[in-house]
């Protein structure tokens, strides 16, 4: 396994937060026939390297679109439900098991 290059897992978390929004913004603009040109999500994280975990998440969505007010608000709080979102607002339970053979 000479010169193996692997993604972080902290970037694969947090890329998995900035996929899951976007997804639920395009599964959102679908659902209610929005056109939307293009859509860029910048993601940035705050990492607290003292108790290796992150502290903070910041995504800037870019959205090309003709929406109102109404449907842009409608469409940030869909943003707010993706799957990893919620999960990060409520502490998860993690059960490990270690078996060793």
């Amino acid at each position: 396994m000479k010169n193996l290059v692997a993604m972080p897992p902290g970037a694969i978390f947090a890329a998995s937060l900035g996929l899951c929004t976007a997804s639920r913004i395009i599964i959102t603009c679908q659902k209610n026939g929005w056109a939307v040109k293009d859509l860029n999500i910048k993601l940035d994280y705050k990492l607290n390297l003292s108790e290796y975990r992150a502290d903070a998440f910041r995504l800037d969505i870019e959205l090309q679109a003709d929406l109102t007010d109404e449907q842009r608000k409608a469409l940030l709080a869909e943003a707010h439900n993706c799957f990893v979102h919620r999960s990060l607002k409520h502490v998860p339970e993690i059960s490990l098991n270690l078996k060793i053979t």
